[in-house]
């Protein structure tokens, strides 16, 4: 790893990031100089995990077993995310690293920036774009030589307005503009969640959610301040937070 990259608080996505990587990231706390929480996430009762069984042991990273049904989607991500909000509030580590590839992480790195938090992000080649940029810095591992080549660093932290930085469109663009070609929505703004997403389709053939900090269309959006998503009976719902409406005012006579 390269100099400058070290880090207090280690988490590790043992389902997108191999094991063999695993002398590399142990390399970025060496010289933390402090309390070092280093920990891999996933189900550790797959036999494709245990190699970081063996790593973890040699390392010293705790192992987070995911609850509920073993290898259910997602259930390695949420675990990490809910393990890093809980260190934040409840510690002064100043630096995390996310090893991970997914874009599911951008919120988290984003939130973790905004909270003052330097973000080493670590991952594949074909790390989600959008989680790169979320990071103060990435590290890219090279599946070749087994070594890890770190992007540039930066001189400062970028600012967290220009995070997001999409390939082709920003998706609040991509949203109006769906809005405007007639998308139909209810009287509180609220766009259903299935004709939102064929809309954005035939307007984008071979658009790829992951690009925007989201598995699917329902993340992505969730992943931006800027929209609300909710959940019903098995189908969602998106809208602008300004398309909220506002409550009137009431003059109460005394």
């Amino acid at each position: 790893m390269t100099q400058g990259n070290t880090v207090s608080v280690l988490l590790i996505d043992g389902e997108n990031v191999p094991a063999k990587f695993a002398a590399q990231l142990a390399g970025l706390v060496v010289d933390a100089g402090r309390e070092i929480i280093a920990s891999v996430y996933g189900d550790f009762s797959s036999p494709t995990m245990s190699e970081w069984r063996d790593r973890a042991a040699k390392f010293g990273f705790r192992c987070h077993q995911t609850s509920g049904k073993p290898g259910g989607r997602n259930s390695a991500d949420m675990l990490l995310a809910l393990d890093a909000m809980d260190i934040l509030f409840t510690t002064d580590h100043l630096h995390f690293c996310i090893a991970s590839g997914d874009g599911d992480f951008t919120a988290l790195a984003i939130r973790l920036r905004l909270a003052r938090r330097e973000v080493t992000g670590v991952g594949m080649k074909n790390a989600s774009p959008v989680f790169r940029e979320a990071c103060t810095r990435f590290v890219t591992v090279e599946n070749e030589a087994g070594k890890a080549v770190s992007t540039a660093p930066v001189a400062s932290a970028k600012p967290v307005a220009a995070i997001v930085k999409p390939k082709v469109k920003d998706i609040a663009v991509i949203y109006d503009e769906a809005i405007k070609g007639g998308l139909a929505r209810d009287d509180e703004g609220w766009v259903l969640g299935s004709p939102l997403g064929s809309a954005i389709r035939k307007a984008h053939p071979g658009i790829k959610w992951s690009d925007y900090g989201g598995a699917t269309l329902k993340k992505a959006f969730a992943a931006r301040s800027d929209f609300m998503v909710s959940q019903e009976s098995g189908t969602f719902k998106v809208r602008r937070r300004k398309d909220v409406p506002q409550p009137s005012l009431k003059v109460v006579q005394a």
